[in-house]
């Protein structure tokens, strides 16, 4: 966000009270997968052993897409 002018309007700090600042650091290749790898492994656990061994694939190929 820019100071007001050239088509940007100020926003209140009232409003500016409803949002908050985040900052984090981007994650490797290696935590991706671990989250990846993790998720896929929680929404699997229920079907068989031959869907649950394509966990690690499909976390590979959305890092890949990612």
């Amino acid at each position: 966000m820019g100071k007001p002018g050239g088509g940007r309007a100020h926003i209140s700090d009232r409003m500016l009270s409803k949002f908050h600042l985040i900052n984090y650091t981007e994650p490797n290749e290696q935590n991706l997968r671990r989250i990846f790898d993790s998720l896929a492994i929680f929404k699997f656990h229920i079907f068989p052993e031959e869907i649950k061994a394509l966990c690690e694939p499909l976390a590979t190929a959305t890092i890949m897409i990612y």
